[in-house]
C-alpha cells in the first residue's frame, strides 16, 4: 500500500529538491517542470522583501486641498499652466480640462475641432513665447 497524497509534504520534497540551486535556476526549473506537467505558465511576481509604503491619498473632489486652489478657472488660463510644446499636447490639455477642470456645465466627454480652434484663437503668444490670454 502506498502513502496517501499529502500536499505539504510534496512542497517539502519541491523545497527540499531546489535549495542547491540560486534563484533564477530554480525559476526555470519550476517553469519546465510546470510546462513538462502541461500546467499553465504565470510570470514571475516580485515580491518585495519590506512593506511598502502606502501611496499618498488622493483627495476626493470635495476635499479642501491646496491642489484646489491651483486649478484653473477657465481654458486659458490652464493652457497657460501646463505649456504644451506641440500641437498635440494642446489637443491633450483641452481634452483634459472639458472632461476634468472645467466648470460643471461646460464639462464634455470628448473634444472636437471646434474646442480645439476656440482654445488656440483664445491663446496666443507672448513675446517670451508664454501663452496669453485674450
Amino acid at each position: 500500500m502506498t502513502d496517501p497524497v499529502d500536499d505539504l509534504e510534496a512542497i517539502r520534497t519541491v523545497v527540499k529538491a531546489l535549495e542547491p540551486f540560486g534563484p533564477e535556476d530554480r525559476e526555470r526549473i519550476i517553469r519546465w517542470a510546470s510546462e513538462k506537467l502541461g500546467m499553465a505558465t504565470h510570470a514571475a511576481i516580485n515580491v518585495p522583501t519590506k512593506p511598502v509604503e502606502p501611496a499618498s491619498r488622493i483627495p476626493a473632489p470635495s476635499d479642501p486641498t491646496p491642489l484646489a486652489a491651483t486649478t484653473a478657472k477657465d481654458i486659458c488660463s490652464f493652457i497657460a499652466t501646463k505649456q504644451p510644446r506641440s500641437d498635440n499636447q494642446l489637443a491633450a490639455v483641452v481634452a483634459y480640462f472639458y472632461h476634468f477642470e472645467a466648470p460643471e456645465a461646460e464639462r464634455k466627454d470628448s473634444i472636437g475641432k471646434e474646442e480645439l480652434v476656440d482654445a488656440e484663437s483664445r491663446t496666443g503668444i507672448d513675446p517670451q513665447g508664454l501663452p496669453r490670454c485674450s
